[in-house]
């Protein structure tokens, strides 16, 4: 099951030689070599293959790349991303890590992947190591990624969809309310953490969050009506219950 995935626009590419240094879109940069200038258009190329969701053609050029610059953090980083949309994300994780070690700051700086924050880069592996079946390595890489970037919602999504996978509820809990109170207007934290109350049995505190869930997403979501029906189900609600999956069956094919 993959991660939790949104879109923020940012936009950081970085025009030079060295691997750190990002200056911002139309800066001047003297003294780029040759090789330097043509390999920074390679990654330029790139990293424009994968915003248009282009990941075979992407993964091509960052291979071509490497074989220019097998030292290339930023082409590693291009590389797992590509190899991680293709669904194959043992050989994502490989590249994505050596990627970051060959970065500054473990690649802080460097967008890897388009439309969104340099911290993606973190999230994108915390996914292939969910989907590699290696949760335990998930879960403490959320925390290298917390120590890194500091305190971002999307850590805290990861962390807390791995813990409901495990059952760890109340874990799971604690981390969605984190990422409510970072993003308090953000449906989707309370649709999880909604969630993971049925599931943790405490249907009174699920039918707060899901409603609020609700009540933030304009957008009518059957998957939020079936949970909410469970919930009511749960609390001895059938005339509510009965309604819910009516809502859901209308907007959704969902079954919880």
């Amino acid at each position: 099951m993959r991660c939790f995935e949104a879109l923020i626009v940012v936009m950081l590419l970085c025009p030079l030689a060295p691997e750190w240094a990002i200056p911002k879109e139309g800066s001047n940069v003297a003294s780029v070599s040759n090789r330097d200038a043509l390999t920074n258009r390679y990654l330029e190329n790139t990293y424009a293959l994968l915003a248009k969701y282009d990941f075979r053609t992407a993964l091509q050029k960052a291979d071509y790349i490497l074989t220019r610059e097998p030292n290339s953090g930023r082409a590693h980083l291009f590389k797992g991303y590509a190899l991680y949309k293709l669904e194959r994300p043992d050989e994502a994780i490989i590249e994505i890590r050596r990627g970051l070690s060959l970065l500054p700051n473990q690649g802080k700086e460097i967008c890897a992947v388009p439309n969104v924050g340099p911290e993606w880069t973190y999230h994108i592996l915390i996914c292939a190591l969910q989907d590699s079946g290696k949760v335990d390595e998930a879960v403490k890489s959320v925390g290298e990624a917390i120590k890194i970037y500091g305190d971002k919602s999307i850590f805290y999504m990861d962390r807390g969809l791995l813990n409901s996978t495990q059952k760890k509820y109340d874990k799971a809990v604690a981390d969605f309310t984190m990422f409510i109170k970072l993003e308090p207007l953000n449906h989707v934290g309370y649709f999880n953490r909604g969630r993971c109350y049925v599931l943790w049995q405490k249907p009174a505190l699920a039918v707060i969050d899901l409603e609020k869930c609700l009540k933030l997403n304009r957008s009518e979501d059957g998957s939020t009506y079936a949970i909410l029906g469970k919930a009511h189900t749960m609390l001895g609600r059938p005339d509510l219950a009965k309604k819910d999956f009516e809502l859901s069956n209308k907007y959704s094919d969902v079954l919880f």
